[in-house]
């Protein structure tokens, strides 16, 4: 097809804004990075406190002091989880929900069912 170039430049591509739907896309993809980032730093935080405890055993004089080392790791460990569990559930609800598909002709059946064809039978001659 043969289009005069001053017709492609005159055209330009549509803004974001000026669309007539939402691009879900880039959101999820911001949200995306941003979940990773903080995976990251996290596990570089939690590497780091690891390495702290294992200094302070290595400097324990007495099993006695080891146990109160690895109790005090464990305990801010379980913090920091809680808390990183918290950040990540407010970094999903910032995606855009998913489309929801209405169920095709054969309705919503697990591989089994479906692998067992319109008998209505499981694997294993059980009836579903």
């Amino acid at each position: 097809m043969n289009v005069p170039s001053h017709k492609i430049q005159k055209e330009h591509p549509a803004a974001a804004d000026e669309l007539p739907f939402q691009m879900p896309l880039m959101q999820t993809m911001q949200v995306c990075v941003e979940i990773w980032g903080e995976a990251c730093n996290f596990t570089i935080s939690r590497l780091d406190a690891n390495v702290r405890t294992q200094r302070k055993i290595l400097d324990s004089g007495s099993l006695d002091e080891i146990q109160v080392v690895q109790w005090r790791h464990v305990e801010k460990m379980m913090d920091d989880y809680h808390d990183e569990v918290g950040r990540m559930i407010k970094y999903c609800q910032g995606l855009p929900e998913t489309a929801q598909f209405p169920p095709g002709a054969s309705g919503n059946q697990t591989a089994g069912h479906r692998a067992a064809g319109d008998s209505g039978k499981r694997p294993g001659g059980q009836a579903g």
